[in-house]
């Protein structure tokens, strides 16, 4: 019987180290900063899902980041500490959750990420994939692809907007609902 070698692209080894560097962090700050404070707040999280989940200036503030960086050519060494950054988050609340709630801590927590960074996530690395495309055709001066690279860019950003909107307006209510997982 011969088994097929599992190769992975230089990509997803950088998403695989970025996510066990995040791993790692989200490890030592959770240790670092869990106090009552926090607890308190992720045990009264009816309170905290009361109010509107907004990431919509934090994700245009990053994605105009990203645009910048990529202009002046820095994307490829910055873009990885945004994603560090976002996994990081993930991470530390699935850690801050199983602390408080246990298993069902984590369950929660995992089903809280998958409604509010996933998605994010996904289209914020394709959006990166497509700017570093079209960086790349302007470094050589190849204008061929560059109108359908700027429409990719537009609609993952759309697509990123589109996701807070519906983020903002349903994400409170459906994890509401969900609260019964962790009561």
């Amino acid at each position: 019987m011969k088994l097929t070698s599992f190769k992975l692209s230089k990509y997803q080894k950088l998403l695989l180290f970025l996510l066990f560097i995040s791993l790692i962090l989200s490890f030592i700050f959770y240790h670092k900063l869990i106090n009552n404070t926090i607890i308190n707040e992720v045990k009264d999280i009816d309170n905290m899902l009361s109010n509107h989940l907004n990431f919509i200036s934090l994700h245009l503030n990053i994605i105009g980041i990203l645009l910048i960086i990529s202009l002046i050519l820095l994307s490829k060494f910055l873009f990885p500490f945004i994603i560090i950054y976002e996994l990081l988050s993930i991470i530390y609340n699935i850690f801050i959750f199983f602390h408080v709630f246990k298993f069902k801590g984590l369950i929660f927590s995992l089903i809280y990420n998958l409604i509010t960074k996933v998605l994010y996530l996904l289209f914020l690395l394709l959006l990166y994939k497509h700017i570093r495309k079209l960086v790349k055709d302007i470094k050589n001066k190849t204008i061929s692809n560059n109108i359908n690279y700027l429409r990719k860019i537009a609609i993952y950003i759309i697509l990123i907007i589109i996701n807070d909107i519906l983020i903002y307006f349903l994400a409170n209510k459906i994890l509401l609902k969900l609260t019964f997982i962790i009561k």
